[in-house]
């Protein structure tokens, strides 16, 4: 959780930073800002890419709870939206007669 509000505010930062970079770059072209601009926006695409693949890493480093199943059974009288876990497809089912 920290990781992901450390990300958050990094992202904001680095938008704000990039915003002014860009300003002064169509206000006073110069190679500094230019420059500036490519960095604060590779700096935070790694970032988002770090962040990302984190992520990834800590879904499939859990341990404990259900463990994941074949297939999924649905009967009786439902309608909605179904949904089989974290990274399943939801899927629409209609109920009888729509």
């Amino acid at each position: 959780m920290v990781k992901r509000s450390v990300a958050a505010a990094l992202t904001v930062v680095m938008a704000a930073a990039v915003n002014v970079t860009t300003g002064m770059l169509t206000q006073r072209w110069g190679w500094a800002w230019l420059a500036a601009t490519i960095v604060l926006v590779t700096v935070g695409a790694v970032s988002q890419v770090w962040l990302t693949l984190a992520d990834r890493t800590d879904r499939t480093d859990r341990t404990g709870g259900a463990e994941p199943r074949e297939g999924v059974t649905v009967t009786g009288d439902v309608s909605g939206i179904v949904s089989t876990g974290a990274d399943a497809t939801n899927i629409q089912i209609n109920p009888p007669g729509a």
